[in-house]
């Protein structure tokens, strides 16, 4: 896919969600920025481990907006922590919306592969 603007991303994923909560499952939709602002309030104030707890009870996490806006640099690193924990743990769903060349102004370095 060489389009990433206007392809319905967030509107599958809010039908994903929304179809998920009546199922009765926990469900968390953020933009990245704002997860990654959350994660680093957290961090700053001391409280990251116990907001992760209540997080470890979310069946799904959609994290809408990957690449809107460039993050700092430990909040890309917070971030990425939380994406890497959902690892066979509980459904993630990504959505970006870069041309990948351009993920390296997202995660503030070049990616390993």
């Amino acid at each position: 896919m060489q389009k990433f603007f206007n392809a319905g991303k967030t509107h599958l994923a809010t039908a994903i969600a929304l179809k998920t909560c009546q199922e009765g499952r926990k469900v968390c939709f953020y933009t990245a920025a704002s997860l990654a602002n959350i994660l680093l309030e957290k961090n700053n104030k001391g409280t990251l481990n116990n907001y992760l707890v209540t997080r470890k009870k979310v069946e799904l996490i959609v994290i809408d907006e990957v690449g809107f806006v460039p993050l700092h640099k430990d909040a890309a690193e917070l971030l990425f922590q939380v994406i890497s924990d959902c690892y066979e743990q509980k459904a993630l769903l990504l959505l970006p919306i870069w041309s990948p060349p351009s993920r390296i102004l997202f995660w503030g370095q070049p990616p390993d592969c």
